[in-house]
């Protein structure tokens, strides 16, 4: 027998048996899909897939209107109560009104006439009748002032100054000395006031 003949892989079979299909079987797997789920959705227009809810809501609205009816707590205590009613008075208004007018009329009474009694009248200052003969009268009242044996500035020595003397300066220095020998003198009369000072001198020292 002889060999087979092959056939040429140029020709049209051949090229059918060599072509892909995976774009076609995805585009019908897809479309199989968009129309199981309802279509496609880049294609469908807006007022398919949003809708615009235009109603009130009701719920909210009543409690936002709640919240604005709403009194705060400093307010509802400076709201006066209507259910308290206002204590009575016991006394009328009549006898109360005409009490105190009888208590202002003879306070202005008295005041008068004493007044009168202290010669506190009033005059003119600028008319023809002048009983005080151009004197000012005495006033009654006296300012009492506590005196004070402290001078009111503390002057130091001659010999402080600036540019003191010779002598004044020799006379400061033993004023200060005989202070000194004063307290020297006071602390070996007291050895006991001595060395409680000495103590509270070292317990300073020690502090500091």
């Amino acid at each position: 027998m002889g060999n087979r003949s092959k056939s040429s892989r140029k020709g049209k079979k051949a090229w059918r048996a060599n072509i892909s299909t995976e774009d076609i079987e995805d585009f019908f797997e897809k479309s199989t899909k968009d129309a199981l789920s309802g279509g496609n959705l880049s294609a469908a227009p807006s007022e398919d897939l949003f809708h615009v809810d235009k109603s009130h809501d009701i719920p909210v609205k009543r409690k936002i209107e709640k919240h604005r009816e709403k009194v705060l707590r400093c307010d509802s205590v400076l709201k006066k109560n209507p259910f308290v009613q206002v204590v009575s008075s016991s006394k009328p208004k009549s006898k109360i009104s005409k009490k105190k007018t009888n208590v202002v009329e003879s306070k202005t009474l008295k005041q008068a006439q004493k007044n009168v009694d202290d010669g506190s009248v009033m005059t003119d200052l600028w008319g023809d009748d002048d009983n005080n003969n151009g004197e000012h009268e005495k006033n009654p009242r006296k300012i009492w002032k506590m005196t004070s044996s402290i001078p009111a500035v503390e002057v130091d020595p001659a010999g402080c100054s600036y540019n003191p003397t010779a002598e004044s300066h020799e006379d400061m220095l033993a004023e200060a000395v005989a202070q000194e020998m004063q307290k020297v003198y006071k602390n070996d009369s007291n050895p006991i006031d001595f060395a409680l000072e000495n103590c509270k001198q070292l317990f300073q020292k020690s502090v500091d």
